[in-house]
């Protein structure tokens, strides 16, 4: 009888640990079956989207180099579903006579500041993937330069070295990045190692950081929230630092422009979340109108996506970036404001 009782707790604790097992081993298959789409960031297609191209333009070819950030790279997207691929694939079907070739140097947490860096000095070797002299946007001869604005680019403009925007927070490797999601405010207190293996190996773990996000932005926490709505749009001060470099990076790009005699058209991309009663209308607005004024071609695709399930339009539930339909369809709006303004070739 003695041993009867220290028995019956280890036979429980058996039983526990496998009831837990089970559950997670259930949820587990249940995720990958009901969300598919929820897959870690080393499954994502990372290939650089300017390899590819030659530096000097062919014959009758009319070349569109396109600046941007994670949106315009397409992160959680295949290459051929980025917007810009899209692009020179509707452009050459309304074109015989000209081949048009749309080169997007655009890049993961790439600010107004580095895009112009990129334009004039360097950028990624699409083979190395170091950042490389010979490969800046200007060197492609491009006949027209597209910039893709996020409202982002006004809070990360402190980074003003190409060489640091590989690393922050992010394991590079082979070509692949695991890119860790729990992080900021409120983020589960796990140590890194087990944090990254359970993001790169487990779906649910990812879909339970989906939730739990959520769930803090309702609260005001994190990203989507009231309190990060406040501060997006605070930063469009004009006494705040960081607009005040996106403003000093857009006149160097179109003085640039200017003096090449070239079009340059900013491109403003909404945030995937709260399009049904989007609260940045009004800093696209002003985005846009100091582009204009500038010297830019400006387009907002905000109208294109009001109104839309932002569910709908995202990678998926952890990952808000732009998914293949988000891409689809600011590619054919890109498309009918280009022929609109008779900036591409007929």
């Amino acid at each position: 009888m003695g041993n009867e009782k220290p028995r019956n707790v280890i036979i429980g604790l058996i039983l526990s640990l496998c009831s837990i097992s089970l559950f997670f081993v259930v949820a587990e298959i249940a995720v990958r079956f009901l969300y598919p789409g929820i897959v870690p960031t080393t499954m994502y297609d990372w290939s650089l989207r300017h390899a590819g191209y030659t530096l000097q333009k062919p014959p009758n070819t009319f070349r569109i180099v396109v600046l941007g950030d994670s949106f315009t790279f397409g992160m959680g997207v295949k290459k051929e579903e980025t917007f810009a691929y899209r692009l020179e694939s509707l452009l050459n079907s309304k074109s015989s006579e000209t081949r048009v070739e749309v080169i997007n140097l655009g890049f993961l947490d790439l600010n107004t500041v580095q895009e112009l860096i990129v334009l004039t000095q360097k950028g990624l070797n699409p083979s190395t993937w170091s950042v490389d002299s010979g490969y800046y946007g200007l060197a492609y001869q491009p006949d027209m330069v597209l910039v893709e604005y996020t409202l982002n680019d006004v809070t990360s403009t402190k980074r003003f070295l190409l060489e640091d925007l590989l690393p922050n927070q992010r394991r590079f490797k082979n070509g692949h990045l695991a890119i860790q999601y729990n992080s900021g405010p409120y983020a589960l207190p796990l140590p890194n190692r087990i944090d990254m293996f359970l993001t790169n190996n487990s779906r649910f773990y990812l879909f339970f950081l989906g939730r739990y996000t959520q769930i803090l932005a309702r609260l005001g926490l994190r990203e989507g929230g009231n309190s990060a709505i406040v501060d997006t749009i605070e930063k469009y001060n004009e006494n705040y630092p960081g607009w005040i470099y996106v403003k000093q990076a857009l006149y160097g790009m179109a003085n640039i422009a200017k003096q090449k005699e070239i079009p340059i058209v900013l491109i403003a991309y909404p945030y995937m979340e709260l399009l049904d009663k989007y609260p940045y209308k009004m800093v696209h607005k002003k985005v846009c109108d100091t582009a204009n004024t500038l010297g830019f071609y400006t387009h907002d695709l905000l109208p294109a996506f009001e109104g839309l399930d932002v569910e709908s339009l995202r990678v998926n539930l952890i990952d808000h970036h732009p998914n293949a339909r988000s891409h689809e369809i600011a590619a054919a709006d890109i498309f009918t404001y280009l022929k609109k303004e008779r900036l591409a070739p007929r």
